[in-house]
């Protein structure tokens, strides 16, 4: 069995009152459809979308490296410290007390660039990732219309593989 979705469904927005094309959904804390919405996020108080997401998956990449940097700078400096035999007691606890924050929250951004960069490489919003949960949980096959293949979906989200990672104005006039 294989669950299939049409490239060409509109729906019809209640909220907004109007036509919305495939992959819109209505952000209720924005107030607005959005097109292919992934999900509101907290953290930067916006929906992640078609004009935001390559700019979500930058900021987990350059948090996740930033973090993993810090940690290696904190263990390389206490470690020369500890080598000299310098170390004071308080040096000892303001990295542990670091390294107790820094440690999760590394684990945690990594698992979250780890499932945007998957959703980019499938061409996947999280919504319709979770929408076909349940399929693939009860071995129902999911046929994507829109896998162009996995450097495809990666380019048309993030651009060109060679300029992808630098910080580039976007070329959308809206930002949702």
């Amino acid at each position: 069995m294989v669950a299939e979705r049409s490239e060409n469904e509109f729906s019809y927005c209640r909220s907004c009152e109007m036509d919305r094309p495939a992959r819109a959904h209505h952000c209720r804390k924005c107030k607005k459809c959005v097109l292919k919405m992934d999900h509101h996020c907290l953290w930067i108080d916006n929906c992640v979308g078609f004009y935001t997401q390559a700019h979500f998956t930058r900021m987990l990449f350059y948090g996740f490296l930033s973090l993993v940097l810090t940690i290696l700078v904190m263990i390389v400096r206490l470690a020369a410290e500890m080598e000299d035999k310098i170390v004071s007691t308080f040096k000892m606890i303001v990295c542990a007390v670091n390294l107790v924050f820094l440690i999760p929250l590394t684990l945690l951004t990594s698992m979250m660039l780890y499932n945007q960069l998957r959703l980019v490489f499938l061409n996947l919003t999280t919504i319709e990732d979770k929408e076909h949960e349940d399929d693939r949980f009860m071995g129902v096959r999911f046929v994507n219309p829109y896998d162009k293949g996995h450097l495809a979906n990666y380019e048309q989200v993030m651009g060109p593989w060679y300029l992808s990672w630098l910080p580039l104005k976007s070329q959308s006039k809206l930002f949702a």
